[in-house]
């Protein structure tokens, strides 16, 4: 079987429910060598982009040099900048799957169709200070939404536990929307955000601050695994 063919398979195999880590990268060194650690494990990564506008962090993320990489993943974006639309064209070349923040975007609408226009999958993310009356009118145009467990920009912080009922609340008007968690997510939150409705969880520091990232990976996979009852792990 073609290798494209096999990672799409697998793919379609463990879309219930899976575990997509965070890369949030100093440098490009920094970014392969994360990347590197889950690539034998997983298919898909989050790549998250911030340029110092809409948080005062930077990340190393460059969509032509990280193509360039040949890395043997699929990727999603998660831009935490100001002015996301201009971004929309640099990274759709590269990810299926482009989530833009609410709370950076001027015309949520134009980043939707930008997206779109590309035929990838629009993602909208929002903060724990959004609420779903602001976003209600968005759902019903979009592919997936992005909430965050945490105020975004900094490996490391501790989940907001409100943010489960916040999911309860948007899945309860909304059934079938798609909804990823990020941010502070460890292994005691997945079974209340899989109950709540989650499938997506995005995990940063919980794998790569960990003394054996791959381990830490492994484990996260295996609980979901047993809320699914099926391997996600990469065959």
């Amino acid at each position: 079987m073609r290798d494209g063919l096999k990672k799409l398979l697998i793919l379609k195999i463990s879309s219930m429910v899976r575990i997509i880590p965070a890369l949030l990268a100093k440098d490009k060194d920094d970014f392969l060598h994360r990347a590197k650690i889950v690539a034998d494990i997983v298919d898909l990564v989050q790549i998250d982009v911030l340029d110092g506008t809409f948080l005062k962090e930077v990340s190393w993320a460059k969509a032509d040099d990280v193509g360039k990489l040949k890395l043997p993943l699929f990727f999603e974006i998660h831009l935490m900048v100001n002015h996301p639309e201009t971004k929309i064209a640099e990274w759709a070349k590269l990810a299926d799957r482009i989530f833009f923040h609410f709370e950076a975007a001027k015309n949520s609408e134009v980043c939707i169709s930008e997206i779109k226009r590309y035929n990838k999958k629009a993602g909208l993310a929002i903060n724990p200070e959004t609420t779903l009356a602001d976003i209600i009118h968005l759902l019903p145009t979009i592919d997936c939404l992005l909430v965050m467990g945490v105020y975004p920009g900094k490996m490391g912080l501790s989940f907001l536990p409100e943010t489960i009922e916040k999911i309860k609340q948007i899945k309860n008007q909304f059934p079938k929307l798609e909804i990823e968690v990020d941010g502070g997510v460890k292994e005691e939150h997945l079974l209340p955000l899989y109950e709540a409705g989650v499938r997506d969880f995005v995990i940063g520091s919980g794998i790569f601050k960990s003394p054996d990232p791959a381990a830490a990976l492994k484990e996260y996979l295996k609980i979901v695994e047993s809320y699914d009852k099926r391997s996600v792990l990469k065959v």
